[in-house]
């Protein structure tokens, strides 16, 4: 069995994917239709005190950085840390 390195995660976890990304949505990747979705998919690979959020941007593929919506990426991003790092 595969020792997956992110089990030993316990923190709190942004999955973070654009709505039409072909890479990681879909058929056999993470369900992308929502955040929650999103973050049911990957909540089983991080350790068992972690916490993970979801966030899918609409209208957006695999490039999250040189897409349009970018800074609705950067705000969700922002956000999170916000709320669970502090300024």
């Amino acid at each position: 069995m595969p020792i997956r390195s992110s089990a030993g995660i316990n923190v709190p976890v942004l999955a973070i994917n654009g709505a039409d990304d072909p890479f990681f949505c879909g058929l056999l990747a993470a369900d992308c239709r929502t955040g929650t979705t999103l973050a049911n998919f990957e909540l089983p690979f991080f350790g068992p005190r972690a916490t993970v959020e979801g966030y899918v941007v609409p209208n957006t593929g695999h490039g999250l950085n040189i897409e349009r919506t970018a800074p609705r990426t950067y705000t969700a991003m922002i956000d999170f840390l916000d709320r669970h790092v502090g300024h």
